[in-house]
């Protein structure tokens, strides 16, 4: 073989594994999440509404960004069209995030589609705005979807995806009460999706609320928010992780985990290690390259 050639196979060979040498299956990040939390788990990584930090939140190619960066989860956010089509949003109106102006449900699909989102800098892209069945079969395989914004539309959500066949790399959440949520998993089929309860730990009626869950419906992963660090918030902790389940935290901002976020962190990384020391396993964050680093350097990521 002429050596310029076999060079330069050897080369687009090393390029293309290289792209995808962080991804793996969405099976097997389920299999971590479903698996009962210990000490020596590794810690899931999950990107707030993609990686907007340099595409815009909730766009395809912010998702697409994430995955290729080795992200095990990816959080957005869901709305839906005046025509009944869920797109990916997080308020309920797309000022902020586009050039346009109004509520999501006063648009229609083809409405919507004329829009241009805006980046993390308020900077206009060209990227629009997708819809979560074009997200499912970007990520068909290839990731975990966190959903959030959306148990209110679940039977739609459903139906998604299971016409993609991506149901089971699914986790939605809400802050409902388990009675509510289970009468609505039960009518809609949803136990092949992974549900996670959001748990405002120090809020009145809380404690109760998870213990209803723990008790009646115990969850893969519970996302427990926290605004001060308290010897509840221990407690609920060692709970948690006592049934089994796994502890999410977000480190986004101060209200969600007690001040414990990735601005401290970029500053002292041993922020990521309280979280943790205290048994959490799963991280939301705003920056999971950062992050990713971090627990590679532990031995703590794939």
């Amino acid at each position: 073989m002429n050596k310029n050639i076999f060079y330069t196979l050897l080369l687009f060979f090393i390029l293309v594994c290289g792209a995808n040498a962080q991804e793996i299956s969405s099976d097997k990040i389920v299999k971590t999440i479903l698996s009962p939390s210990r000490k020596s788990s590794p810690i899931t990584v999950v990107a707030h509404r993609g990686d907007w930090r340099h595409f815009p939140e909730n766009s395809l190619k912010g998702i697409e960004s994430a995955i290729q960066k080795g992200i095990d989860v990816i959080e957005i956010d869901l709305a839906m069209t005046s025509d009944s089509v869920l797109v990916l949003m997080h308020d309920r109106t797309v000022d902020r995030t586009t050039n346009g102006k109004g509520r999501v449900d006063s648009y229609t699909l083809d409405s919507i589609r004329t829009l241009r989102l805006k980046n993390g800098w308020g900077g206009l892209s060209h990227y629009g705005i997708p819809t979560l069945e074009e997200v499912l079969n970007l990520v068909k395989g290839r990731v975990v979807i966190n959903i959030d914004k959306g148990f209110d539309y679940f039977p739609q959500v459903y139906a998604l995806t299971e016409k993609t066949g991506t149901t089971s790399q699914i986790i939605i959440k809400s802050g409902y009460p388990y009675k509510k949520v289970k009468a609505v998993l039960d009518t809609q089929t949803g136990g092949k999706m992974i549900y996670m309860p959001i748990i405002n730990i120090l809020k009145e009626g809380q404690e109760e609320m998870l213990d209803e869950y723990l008790k009646n419906m115990p969850c893969a992963a519970y996302e427990i928010v926290f605004p001060r660090l308290t010897p509840k918030v221990n407690e609920t902790y060692s709970k948690i992780i006592s049934s089994g389940g796994r502890v999410w935290v977000n480190t986004l901002w101060n209200s969600l985990c007690a001040g414990m976020t990735d601005d401290a962190a970029a500053d002292d990384h041993k922020i990521y290690d309280q979280h943790i020391e205290m048994g959490a396993t799963i991280i939301q964050t705003d920056r999971p390259e950062m992050l990713i680093q971090h627990l590679k350097s532990k031995k703590l990521h794939r």
